[in-house]
Order: structure tokens, then C-alpha cells, then sequence
């Protein structure tokens, strides 16, 4: 996670130039100042407190017309309630410290097409929402809160017809149900939520069928969510780039701190620093269980609207000799201080004590904006660390306490002062989802949904500074203190327990907001959970609540450090509530005593994927694990896991990323990378890796349960038999035998990033590669360049009855791909056709598509598709003569650039002769330095491949008038 620098402090003391009327100081006790569970909301009088039975206003769609199938329904509608928190459930038997009766359940009931039954009804919880604009423009652009909460219910229909919906609300008072309404479901093209594949329990696959096959990454590093214009440039970037599975903690404990719709320290939504939520003085008359201390660069930037009247208020206590300033837009003349009744050192230097504290009091400070379009609103903490300026910076006795701390605007100029505009502004974060940052994570998932991106997520905190301090009987004490990795905290409480209780009511709220979205991949309690009976018994405990009230099959999983945790991930009674495994395994020069924990393959990330392939195919054999495991983070380290091994930045082409990105199509069974540092995809400009995977794996059925991995490293029928002839090759895939379809991706063993950055002479290499295991039949092989993502060559195969297939490759400076695909109506041979096959060098991303070998200047060959052919049908009814339609078999040894620059007869003539003796016409071609070939299968053309140097323009072969070139 990323502090502050120093230079961001010291820009906070800067005087911008806003225009601001003068302020009025309040100090009031009024009710709509106090605060309680609705701090930090924005709750209108009419939906509290009316003693009767909820009253469920108008049901409004927010998407109206037919429903596409995985699409989002939504509806809103107003409640009026006793309840006192919207963000609780109603129980009225809560645990010991959690008040009873508070909390209200409001439901929607979704019955599909076809059922009449109510009873069958998939029930989904709503939730309580604040309706937000979006103010600014370019990097400053923000969501602010704006007008009257309301419900909302929101749901994807999975089923194609007419649904019927009732929405049902039950608080202390009673319970009442809507009438049923109605809307239509029409088919789409969406994919729908990620599953666990049925054919295929290794994998994942959308509920269409279509695996998905995306390597993960970790999206911490490097903040990309910190703010409204760097999520929306992201997650289109990722989208656009094929980076389609993402993992990443909206929590306390994230990078991404501008998401924490719920719990923890405030801090990190108000500057970090020495600014912490305590217990230390808390306003317990007000009912409140924690206070937040702020320091002097405690403060937030709000969006605001030119010529509009503001509020700030917030409850506060002081103490001692520290000072509380609140202050707007770093003006001197918008600024309040306040002491304790006793304070004497703020005046000796030279300051002046607004106002003087002897306990809790609440303030107001109301201004009208001149021309800002975005305040620095500043709770300063003034002698509370020395990073503070002079003379602030010493350090005093004392202590500063605030709670309910409001930023609103007069709506209408009458004095209606609408929604909260701080985020996270109330220390009891337990009690409330703030709405600021929950509408950044509704744009997360709105975006995410339209550019395809997945999102594996935490739920909480493991460490969260407010659910630790809950004891078990439900009081506020001490976080318990115990050794990393063996410790019972009070985070992982028991069922019954307050803790327990207010993260299932926000589990609630969290499914209920973003449980509809294909876009939510998964879910886990926490990053890297405790070792310890309670830690497990908490992470079961999660999923089978989700599992409860999810709308969908939710995806659910955990992580923990180091270890396969066989006894969580393989426990026989409660096992089945995870639906994948997750392993964090990183990798140092040094390792860490046990290979289970740490790696020592740091130099040569593909190989360090295939030793993660092979660990989890151990894990499936001993432990009987029949589910997807996924590498949740990974990383090469100096030491331990952290930070990234900082040669890695020297590999600007990005060599460690590249490797251990295509190792992945010899090892699709699982989920191997969860890289954790991605920065330098992001510095090198070289996310389009992933757009090039994406395309070559692109319709390909893997997830059909008869894919079978094959390599270089294996044995019997999976082997890959390498003859080498020069240099280091591997080799790794996966093979449908009955289909006869092959993935391969064959790799010079020696181009690793280390000897690329260290500057190590790299042979080139080449052999002889035999496919095992291949039913008989002719079969097109399709190489790709793996930095651009495109074919770049084809050559046709017969497999005979010994089911190998011999590739020759020849002098490979990097890598390639290879996509071998059996025609389903080629009668099986056992003439087997050559196997040369030159292929590329990759380049650095992006470039032009390198050819598979070396053709004339003037030729570029790219992808060999169908020539056009006009071949005779005598039909007897009219005696004449009939041809096909042309098609075209091979985009080359054509005139115009695309098809090779053949641009005379003269200079660089082409017949048509077989030249192999089997009885089928081929394609001669006398370029610019050689003779080039282009054999015919009956059905298509090879590329073309050079059978001599001689005979080419450049070898003064100018002119076929005077240096004719014939076949005979």
C-alpha cells in the first residue's frame, strides 16, 4: 500500500486560490447533527421512525424494456420504517453487544417462467442506496452523493421468458410484500457468471459453455482504482487487452484505498499518517463505540458546485494541549480551532482559540462556495506528530476525538440539506456501508461487465482495526495480541458472536449491491487467513451464507500464505462450500528451507509456471482434489515476497511476463500465475501480451474433459520426443486425442529473462519435435508469433497409423505457437507430409507479423489461406462444361502488397506443376532470392516454403525475355 510522500504533504500546505464567502460557526446539540448508525449516510426523515409496519413505496424500474439474458434488472422504490440502521438485517434476537430490532430485510422474490408457485421463488436482498452525480472532468471526475436515498433491488435472469417480482420489507413492526409485477427475458450473447466447468472440474467456463482460461493477476500494485478516471482508463485497458481475471482487496487492507465501502481504520481514506480510529475517548452517550484522532494532513478533496451553500459538521472532544482545526480549502480565514477548556500552548505561539472544549460538543460551520470547483476539506490534528509544519510539529499531551463528520449542500437553497459528501467519515464503520465509496464500486462492476474483466475479490480485512476489537460477549476491548499465522483474533468469532454478526450483515448488503454481476468472479474472506481452527470455521461460515442468500452460484474460495492447506481445502464435511483452492507461492533467489513455501526458480519464469503445473497435479493425486486450484499470488522477490527482484525491471521487453504467460498452454488444467507485480506491464507498455494469448486460445474447446496435457518433460503417449539438433528446445500443450486437436507452444529453453538482462549469449535452437497420440487423418497446423497474437504460417499433415507427427524446427530465437486441428472429413492416410517447418523469431510487442522463412524482399507471405481454383463439372443434363465458385487457398505469390509484391511475370514468374509426384498441382514461384514452393493438398495450399537460392531477381535472373526460368 502506498503512503503519502513527503512531497504530497508539503502540497497540502499550499493556498490555492478559491473564492469562498465568509462562514458561520455553529455549535449545536440538534438531533440532526448527532451521530449513531446513520453517520455517513444520508437516510431522509420520512423513511425513520414512523412506528408501523413498512410501507413499501411505487416500484420504479431503472432498466426498462425486455431484459437481456445475464443482464442486470434493477428496481427502487422508497420504505418508510422503524428501523434506525438500513444497513443492518432485522433480528430480533441479535448477539450480546448488538442492539436487537434495529435493522429491517427487504427482499425481492424472482419467479422464473413458467412457475406459479411462490414458494420456488429465488429470493435476493436488497439494499439501501444514495444516488450519486458526477461532478468534475478529466482526472479530477467524481461520483458525489446527491438527493433522497432509496431501496434498490437488482438482479441477473438467467432464463429466457416472463418473470414475475415482488419485492417484501420486515422490520420490528411487522412485515408487508408488494403486489407481483412483471418483465421479460429475451436470449443474448452474453457469456453469463463464471463456473466451475461441468465437464471439466479443473477449469472454469462461463454458464455458456466457453472455458475461461485467463491467467489471474493481482491489481494492488500500483493502485490502478485510485481514483474515478484511473478505474475507468483500467479496466478498459485491461479489457481491451484481454486481461480478463483480476484479483484485489476493496478492504482496509488494499492499494486501491479509494474502495473501502466497509469497516476498518479511517485512516486510509483520510491521508494515512498518524490518523487512526481509537478507543481511547469515545462519545458513548451518543452510542458510539469508536472515535477517530486525526493529525495535521487529515483531510479529504471533494467535487463541488460553484456558487453553492455548504455544511460541515462533525462531534468532536479535546483535550490537553493538542488543538482541533477544521479548516476549508487551506484558507486561514476558513478555519476553526478549537482547544480543551485548560490548553495554553496554542495561544503562547502565537495562535488563537476559537472555540475551547471541556467535552463532547457538536460544530457546524456553513459557507457559501464562490467559484471552487473542489474543496480540501481539513479535520487537522494540530501537536500531534512532528511531520507536521512549525509550530505544529511538537508533540503535546492530550487527545483529539471526532465522530459524524458531515460535508452537504443546500439542495435548494431553503435550507435542505441533502446526502453526506465525505467518504468514510464515521470511525464506527461497522455499522454503516459508506456510500461514496460503494458507488466506485458499482462504476467498477458497470465498467467491468462491458469490457469483460472478472474480478476475484476479499470481503474483509483479516486485520481490520474495528471487527478486532470486538470481544466475544460483544463489548469493545484490546485487539488480542498472538504470534503471526496462530492467532485466534477476535476477527475470526464464533456464530452468535457481534463480530460474526456485523460481517454477515454486510455480507448481506455486498451480495445484495453486487451479487448480480457476471463481472464477480469469486469471493474470499480474507487475504491470507490465519492457520487456525477458528480462521476455517469462519471461511466455511462465510460461504455457506453466501450460498444462502446469493442470487447466483457464487463462486467461493480463501487464501492463505505458503501452504495447500489440505485440511481446509479437502475438509470431507465442509469442503464442498469451497468451489476452487488457492495457493500463494512466491519465488526468491534463497528459497525459504521448504520448496512448498518458496520457490527457488527465479530465473526462468516459465519454468517456475511448469513447477507450479506439476505441484498441483500432486495436490489432485494426494489429496483426491477434484476442483480448479488457482495460484493467487506469485512473484519473483529478493527475498521472502518482497519486493520484486529488481533485475526484472532491466527486462523492458518483458521476457518474465512473456514466458510465464504462454507456459500456460501446456498447463491449462489450472490457474498457474497470480502474478503479484505487474507494474512494469504497465511501465514497458506491454499489456498486449495478453490480447495475444487471448487470440490464440480463442475457440478452442478446452474445458470439454478430454484435453490431456502433453510436453517435452512428460512420458508415454504425453511426451513430447525431442531430437535435438542444436541449442535447448521444451515443449508444452494439451491434446484432444478422440478430436485430434493440439495447443503447443514450443520455447528456446535458453531465452529466459535473466539471460536477457544479464546479456547472455543465447543460442539459437532447433530439432525434431514428435506428437504422440493422434488419431489418423489429415490435419492443418496453424503457427502463431506469440508477441503479435497472428498466424503467421500453416502446413498440412497426414498422420498415419503410428499417431505421431514430427515437427522440424529451425534456428527458434524465442518461441512460438502452434494450433493442430484434425479435418473432420479427411480420410486417414498413412503418408505422412514434410515436416520442415522454419519458424520465427518474436519480436519486441507491438510489431509486424515476422514470417515463418525467409522469403524474397518483395514477398511477404502471411497466412496461408484458400487459393482460388477453377475445377471442371461436366454435367450430363446440358453438356457444358460447370466450375466452383472460386476460393481462395493462398493469400500469396499475388501482386498486390498483402499477397507478396509478385508484381510481374517478368521479373518474378509463377507456374502451376506437380512437383512432389502426387498427382496434385503446386504453386512454383521464382522470387526475388529463390525458388519458392507452395504445395497443394487437394483442398488448400501450403505456405510457401524456399527450395533453392538460385534463380532469383537478385541473382540477375532480371528478365524472362532474356534469362527465361521454365519447369519441365
Amino acid at each position: 500500500m502506498h503512503l503519502p510522500s513527503s512531497w504530497t504533504r508539503v502540497l497540502l500546505l499550499l493556498l490555492f486560490c478559491i473564492v469562498l464567502a465568509p462562514m458561520r460557526i455553529v455549535r449545536s446539540d440538534e438531533d440532526s447533527l448527532q451521530g449513531g448508525p446513520l453517520t455517513g449516510m444520508s437516510t431522509p426523515p420520512s423513511q425513520i421512525g414512523l412506528g408501523a409496519e413498512p410501507l413499501i413505496g411505487p416500484l420504479r424500474v431503472q432498466t426498462p424494456g425486455a431484459i437481456e439474458k445475464y443482464a442486470k434488472f434493477e428496481v427502487a422504490f422508497d420504505v418508510s420504517t422503524v428501523a434506525t440502521n438500513p444497513y443492518f438485517p432485522y433480528d430480533p434476537a441479535a448477539p450480546s453487544g448488538v442492539e436487537s430490532g434495529i435493522g429491517i430485510s427487504v427482499d425481492a422474490l424472482f419467479l422464473a417462467p413458467g412457475e406459479s408457485d411462490w414458494g420456488r421463488a429465488r429470493v435476493v436482498p436488497c439494499f439501501y442506496y444514495q444516488p450519486v452525480e458526477e461532478l468534475g472532468s478529466g482526472d479530477s471526475v467524481a461520483l458525489v452523493p446527491v438527493g433522497q436515498a432509496d431501496w434498490r433491488c437488482r438482479f441477473s435472469p438467467d432464463i429466457v421468458g416472463v418473470w414475475q417480482y415482488k419485492v417484501r420489507a420486515q422490520d420490528a413492526a411487522g412485515i408487508t410484500e408488494t403486489p407481483p409485477q412483471q418483465f421479460t427475458c429475451v436470449d443474448s450473447t452474453r457469456k453469463g457468471p463464471v463456473r466451475v466447468s461441468p465437464t471439466d472440474p479443473r477449469l472454469f467456463e462461463f454458464s455458456d459453455g466457453t472455458p475461461f482460461i485467463y491467467p489471474l493477476i493481482n491489481v494492488e500494485d500500483g493502485n490502478p482504482f485510485n481514483s474515478l478516471a484511473r478505474i475507468r482508463a483500467n479496466i478498459r485497458k485491461f479489457g481491451e487487452n484481454g486481461v480478463r481475471f483480476v484479483r484485489w482487496f476493496p478492504t482496509g487492507e488494499g492499494a486501491n484505498y479509494y474502495i473501502i465501502p466497509f469497516g476498518d481504520d479511517l485512516r486510509m481514506s483520510w491521508v494515512f499518517g498518524d490518523g487512526r480510529t481509537t478507543i481511547t475517548e469515545v462519545d458513548r452517550a451518543r452510542g458510539k463505540k469508536f472515535s477517530f484522532s486525526p493529525y495535521y494532513y487529515s483531510a479529504q478533496d471533494v467535487q463541488v458546485i460553484p456558487g453553492a451553500r455548504y455544511r460541515l459538521s462533525f462531534r468532536a472532544k479535546v483535550t490537553g494541549e493538542k488543538v482541533l482545526r477544521a479548516q476549508i480549502g487551506y484558507r486561514s480565514d476558513l478555519m476553526l480551532d478549537i482547544c480543551s477548556s485548560t490548553s495554553t500552548y496554542h495561544e503562547s505561539v502565537g495562535c488563537h482559540c476559537d472555540e475551547r472544549n471541556g467535552d463532547w460538543q457538536d460544530y457546524s460551520l456553513e459557507f457559501t462556495n464562490g467559484s471552487a470547483t473542489r474543496l480540501n476539506v481539513a479535520l487537522r490534528g494540530l501537536y500531534v506528530s512532528t511531520d507536521a509544519p512549525a509550530p505544529f510539529n511538537t508533540p503535546k499531551d492530550g487527545q483529539i476525538s471526532i465522530h459524524s463528520v458531515r460535508l452537504q449542500r443546500d439542495e435548494t437553497g431553503r435550507g435542505d440539506w441533502g446526502p453526506n459528501l465525505l467518504s468514510r467519515s464515521d470511525p464506527d464503520t461497522y455499522s454503516y456501508v459508506d456510500q461514496v465509496n460503494a458507488a466506485r464500486l458499482d462504476e467498477v462492476f458497470r465498467l467491468s461487465e462491458q469490457y469483460g474483466v472478472y474480478h476475484k475479490l476479499t470481503l474483509f480485512h483479516k486485520n481490520d482495526a474495528v471487527l478486532n476489537r470486538f470481544q466475544a460477549d460483544g463489548s469493545v476491548g484490546n485487539w488480542a495480541q498472538c504470534s503471526w499465522g496462530r492467532c485466534p483474533n477476535n476477527f475470526y468469532s464464533a456464530e452468535g458472536q457481534a463480530a460474526r454478526w456485523y460481517e454477515r450483515a454486510y455480507t448481506r448488503y455486498f451480495i445484495a449491491r453486487w451479487g448480480y454481476s457476471p463481472a464477480l468472479h469469486s469471493l474470499e474472506l480474507g487475504n491470507e487467513n490465519d492457520l487456525t481452527t477458528e480462521a476455517y470455521n469462519a471461511g466455511f461460515a462465510l460461504a455457506e451464507y453466501v450460498r444462502s442468500i446469493s442470487p447466483r452460484p457464487i463462486l467461493m474460495s480463501n487464501s492463505f500464505w505458503g501452504w495447500f492447506v489440505a485440511s481446509y481445502w479437502a475438509d470431507p464435511a465442509r469442503g464442498h462450500l469451497m468451489d476452487y483452492a488457492d495457493k500463494h507461492w512466491y519465488a526468491n533467489p534463497s528459497g525459504a528451507g521448504n520448496g512448498e513455501l518458496i520457490s527457488t526458480i527465479v530465473n526462468d519464469s516459465a519454468a517456475n509456471v511448469r513447477e507450479c503445473w506439476a505441484r498441483f497435479q500432486a495436490y489432485r493425486q494426494q489429496f483426491n482434489y477434484r476442483k480448479p486450484i488457482v495460484r493467487g499470488e506469485t512473484g519473483v522477490a529478493s527475498s521472502g515476497t518482497q519486493p520484486q527482484h529488481p533485475d526484472i525491471a532491466r527486462d523492458t521487453q518483458g521476457v518474465y511476463y512473456h514466458k510465464k504467460l504462454w507456459a500456460h498452454v501446456g498447463a491449462i488444467g489450472y490457474q498457474y500465475d497470480g502474478e503479484w507485480y505487474p507494474h512494469l506491464l504497465e511501465v514497458n507498455h506491454l499489456w498486449g501480451m495478453y490480447a495475444a494469448y487471448e487470440r490464440f486460445m480463442a475457440g478452442e474447446p478446452v474445458s470439454n474433459g478430454r484435453y490431456q496435457e502433453i510436453g517435452t518433460d512428460l512420458s508415454a503417449d504425453q511426451q513430447i520426443v525431442l531430437t535435438t539438433t542444436a541449442g535447448l528446445l521444451r515443449a508444452w500443450g494439451v491434446r484432444d486425442a478422440s478430436a485430434g486437436r493440439v495447443l503447443l507452444w514450443i520455447d528456446n529453453a535458453n531465452h529466459t529473462w535473466r539471460n536477457v538482462v544479464d546479456g547472455a549469449a543465447i543460442p539459437l535452437a532447433s530439432g525434431d519435435l514428435a506428437i504422440q497420440g493422434l488419431p489418423q487423418g489429415a490435419y492443418t497446423a496453424e503457427w502463431w508469433n506469440t508477441t503479435t497474437g497472428t498466424v503467421i504460417g500453416s502446413e498440412s499433415y497426414t498422420v498415419g497409423e503410428d499417431g505421431r507427427l514430427v515437427l522440424t524446427i529451425s534456428n527458434l530465437a524465442t518461441d512460438v505457437a502452434l494450433k493442430l486441428v484434425r479435418s473432420a472429413d479427411s480420410p486417414a492416410t498413412p503418408t505422412a507430409m514434410p515436416s520442415n517447418t522454419p519458424l520465427p523469431t518474436n519480436t519486441p510487442y507491438p510489431t509486424a507479423t515476422p514470417m515463418p522463412t525467409a522469403m524474397p524482399s518483395n514477398t511477404p507471405l502471411p497466412t496461408s489461406t484458400p487459393y482460388p481454383t477453377a475445377t471442371p463439372s461436366p454435367t450430363p443434363e446440358v453438356l457444358v462444361p460447370r466450375f466452383q465458385e472460386p476460393a481462395l487457398w493462398l493469400k500469396g505469390f499475388g501482386a498486390a502488397p498483402e499477397a507478396g509484391g509478385w508484381t510481374s511475370q517478368d521479373k518474378y514468374p509463377r507456374f502451376s506443376a506437380d512437383v512432389n509426384g502426387d498427382s496434385r498441382a503446386d504453386v512454383v514461384g521464382f522470387g526475388q532470392d529463390g525458388v519458392y514452393v507452395s504445395l497443394s493438398t487437394g483442398g488448400g495450399l501450403s505456405s510457401p516454403r524456399r527450395w533453392i537460392a538460385g534463380y532469383g531477381y537478385s541473382g540477375g535472373w532480371t528478365s524472362q525475355d532474356k534469362y527465361p526460368r521454365l519447369l519441365a
